[in-house]
C-alpha cells in the first residue's frame, strides 16, 4: 500500500509542475480517439473528471448528442453505483467534492463499457486509481469493456497489482490506443 501511496503523490507532484495548457491539448487528442472507440456502443459508464483526470466533459456532451446513454458513478457506502444522466443539471457535487448524479439509480440496464479513471498504468494494463477501491469493487464482476484513459506521463514501469485490482482492457492516452 505504501508503493502505490508513493505513485499517487509522485503524479501530483509531476502534474504540479507541468504547463496546464499542455494538458489541455493531450485531453483533446484523448478525446477524440475515446470518441471513435465508443461510437458503436449505446450504453456508456465514465466518470466526471476532476482537474488533475482526464476530461471527459466534452465526451459526455459528444455522447448526449449522439443519442447515447450515459451512466456516471455515484459514491453509495464503500461501493459505486452508475445512474443515467442526460444533462448537467442532473447532477451536484457529492462525496469528496466529485460531481454525481442526483436521480434514482435504475436496475437492470446493462452498461457496455466502462470508462474509468486512472493515476498510474503500466503495460500489462494494470491501473492505479485513488486509493479507495470504489472501481475495482464495482468491476470485479463486470463482463464488459474496461477503458482507461491517462496521460502518457501516467505511464510507470509496473503499478503494484493486488488480488482485488482490476485490470484495463483497453487504455487511450494521447499516443494511442493500447489493448490488453
Amino acid at each position: 500500500m505504501a508503493e502505490k501511496e508513493a505513485l499517487r503523490q509522485a503524479w501530483k507532484q509531476k502534474q504540479r509542475m507541468v504547463d496546464p495548457f499542455y494538458y489541455k491539448e493531450q485531453d483533446v487528442l484523448i478525446g477524440e480517439r475515446l470518441k471513435r472507440v465508443l461510437l458503436p456502443f449505446d450504453t456508456v459508464g465514465i466518470y466526471i473528471s476532476q482537474p488533475e483526470e482526464c476530461d471527459t466533459r466534452v465526451v459526455i456532451d459528444w455522447l448526449w448528442d449522439k443519442r447515447k446513454r450515459v451512466f456516471v458513478p455515484r459514491i453509495k457506502g464503500v461501493d459505486l453505483e452508475f445512474v443515467e444522466i442526460c444533462s448537467w443539471e442532473q447532477v451536484q457535487a457529492g462525496a469528496y467534492g466529485i460531481l454525481e448524479p442526483v436521480a434514482e439509480s435504475k436496475t437492470g440496464v446493462k452498461i457496455e463499457v466502462q470508462v474509468v479513471p486512472l493515476v498510474a498504468f503500466d503495460r500489462a494494463g494494470h491501473r492505479l486509481g485513488h486509493g479507495k477501491g470504489y472501481y475495482d469493487r464495482y468491476l470485479r464482476d463486470y463482463p464488459g469493456l474496461i477503458i482507461g484513459l491517462g496521460y502518457d506521463e501516467q505511464e510507470v514501469a509496473e503499478v503494484p497489482f493486488d488480488l482485488w485490482d482490476v485490470k484495463l482492457k483497453q487504455l487511450i492516452t494521447a499516443r494511442g490506443q493500447r489493448v490488453f
